[in-house]
């Protein structure tokens, strides 16, 4: 029993024993390694759960820095909105402030031209009236004349009546 033949079971069983542990540790190293990749696949997780946290964190702060600026663009325009709105209205009231002045000019022109027709109107009255009376003066002047004159005439006709009485009395 101690011949060649049990040097080679011992020999063959060294090696299924070398066998065996190699192929435990060949198992095993796959799954060490498996263990290692997915600890490495965990943490890089972890790293970017932490970097996409931030990164929500930052997205957040400048979404309101964002709105805030927009907010401040916002009242701003409505300022630049209101400001125009009010020259606008100022630039019509002061539109309208000078027709105004140029009507009330107007009115005080035909105001002055009013009162200086009513005063030609008055003195043409006066005239009217002036002339009438001279009219009327001169119509009784001349009745009167007429009258002294039919008079005179008839006058004069009866005293060449008389003359002519007389004479054919003579």
């Amino acid at each position: 029993m101690g011949g060649p033949e049990d040097e080679e079971e011992e020999h063959e069983m060294m090696w299924m024993e070398d066998t065996e542990e190699a192929a435990t540790a060949v198992h095993q190293a796959p799954a060490q390694s498996q263990n290692q990749d997915v600890s490495e696949l965990e943490q890089q997780l972890e790293r970017a759960r932490k970097e996409l946290a931030e990164l929500r964190k930052e997205l957040a702060a400048k979404t309101v820095a964002l709105m805030k600026k927009e907010q401040a663009r916002v009242e701003q325009d409505k300022e630049a909105i209101h400001r125009a709105a009010q020259e606008l209205v100022q630039q019509q009231e002061d539109a309208k402030e000078r027709q105004l002045q140029a009507l009330l000019g107007q009115v005080q022109q035909l105001e002055v031209a009013l009162f200086q027709k009513e005063e030609e109107l008055d003195e043409a009255r006066r005239v009217g009236t002036a002339q009438k009376r001279a009219l009327r003066d001169a119509m009784a002047a001349v009745a009167e004349r007429e009258a002294a004159e039919a008079e005179a005439d008839a006058q004069s006709r009866v005293a060449a009546t008389a003359v002519a009485e007389e004479e054919m009395e003579r």
